[in-house]
């Protein structure tokens, strides 16, 4: 499979609850009352104030004038970003049909992504960070322990710092173990 037919609608459609992607008004819809879209002609943001609206959204009767910022939301530049740096380190010939494809790829951008959005706002003053083994506030303290097997693999140790690098430990790691191939071959005398 060309990961490059996996679309960020292939994203959207998997994490369609995870992310807070950015609503463009589409004149093919029907809008209904508190239904927050993105107007691209003048770059503002409009609340639905009825219900079955298929009006534009400078329409005064269907719509009010919000303030918003597109940055408050993931952007399609963004799923892409994260498409490329997956693919720096995805491979796919672990996984044996399509479908398991495009969900641990998917898994794996999605790490990707929440990493990118959480450093967006640190520009220059981004900092790198690890899972603290253990935390203290007063008399109250949580350990946390990684495995070993995990902690110690560099490839998949980076994988440890969001919930969607977690799950695609749990698809590829199982992968990892014991793959073994045949080739014929044969020796001269």
């Amino acid at each position: 499979m060309n990961l490059g037919d996996i679309t960020i609608q292939d994203f959207k459609n998997q994490f369609f609850r995870d992310f807070p992607y950015l609503n463009i008004w589409d004149e093919t819809k029907i809008y209904n009352i508190d239904n927050v879209v993105y107007y691209s002609v003048n770059g503002l943001f409009y609340k639905c104030k009825n219900n079955g609206t298929t009006s534009i959204p400078t329409t005064i009767l269907d719509w009010e004038l919000v303030n918003d910022n597109i940055l408050n939301y993931v952007l399609d530049a963004d799923i892409t970003k994260a498409q490329s740096e997956a693919k720096l380190l995805f491979n796919q010939s672990l996984f044996s049909s399509d479908a398991e494809i495009v969900l641990a790829f998917n898994y794996i951008t999605a790490h990707f992504l929440a990493i990118d959005i959480r450093r967006s706002g640190e520009g220059i003053n981004s900092k790198g960070e690890y899972l603290a083994n253990s935390q203290s506030v007063g008399s109250i303290s949580e350990s946390k322990s990684i495995p070993n097997s995990i902690s110690e693999n560099p490839y998949l140790n980076i994988f440890t710092t969001t919930g969607y690098g977690q799950k695609y430990i749990g698809l590829v790691l199982p992968r990892l173990i014991g793959r073994i191939s045949v080739v014929s071959g044969a020796t001269n005398a």
